[in-house]
């Protein structure tokens, strides 16, 4: 199984979230087959997307995993009002 799971932060430490998924590692390779897919589609609506690349062009994972500029934004999500919220305020529902 691959799990896939929405964290969020309190007091500095970082916690894992109701949200979330597990998905069975036939349905993880789809995922990965079609990736690439997504990634022309977002590219031809003018959205910015990194690459996924495997040091060395093998598969032995090494390395950050992804070609190009991409910037982490600290867990932000843009309201609709334009105001930003951390995404676990945004997304979870997590107490405290």
């Amino acid at each position: 199984m691959v799990n896939i799971r929405e964290y969020y932060e309190v007091n500095g430490e970082m916690r894992p979230g109701k949200k979330g998924i597990s998905l069975p590692v036939e349905q993880w390779e789809r995922i990965l087959e079609v990736v690439p897919v997504v990634g022309r589609a977002l590219e031809d609506e003018g959205v910015e997307v990194g690459r996924v690349v495997y040091a060395g062009g093998g598969d032995d994972g090494g390395g950050d995993g992804v070609e190009g500029d991409v910037e982490d934004d600290g867990g932000v999500v843009k309201e609709e009002d334009g105001e930003e919220k951390k995404n676990y305020e945004a997304t979870s529902e997590e107490d405290g």
